[in-house]
């Protein structure tokens, strides 16, 4: 069996005038982030109207999938964020944990106010230090 390398698939390299690193990292937080303050925002109030375990289910999968998304594995957006900052990949890796634990095993009123303050925050921080990046 032979393996033949694709440069154009090659992890690191980018094509240039099309994506850079600072736009994959933008992407790779608000994607997930979106999701979840989405979730907290829709599906919890409508968990609390009508006691529907559906939308309970809807915010563990979410944050399920910020966890697993978070990982720098390849195709992930994980990897995106690890390529421009391992401090803010990090700081989102171990945020998506404490999320995870807060909507899945804790899942009670504080839990949630406090997992949907701690994603306005994150989200208001992200966007200060990427504007601020883009400004330089």
């Amino acid at each position: 069996m032979k393996f033949n390398e694709i440069p154009r698939m090659r992890l690191g390299k980018f094509r240039k005038n099309v994506v850079n690193i600072k736009e994959m990292l933008g992407i790779g937080i608000t994607g997930p982030l979106t999701l979840i303050i989405l979730s907290l925002l829709v599906f919890f109030p409508l968990y609390n109207i009508t006691n529907n375990p559906l939308f309970l289910d809807t915010i563990k999968i979410s944050s399920i999938i910020l966890v697993v998304s978070s990982l720098p594995l390849p195709s992930l957006n994980g990897i995106n964020i690890i390529l421009k900052s391992k401090t803010l990949w990090l700081i989102y890796f171990l945020y998506s944990l404490l999320l995870y634990v807060l909507l899945n095993i804790l899942h009670n009123s504080y839990a949630y106010l406090l997992a949907l303050i701690s994603s306005l925050l994150l989200a208001w921080i992200i966007k200060i230090t990427l504007f601020n990046e883009v400004k330089k």
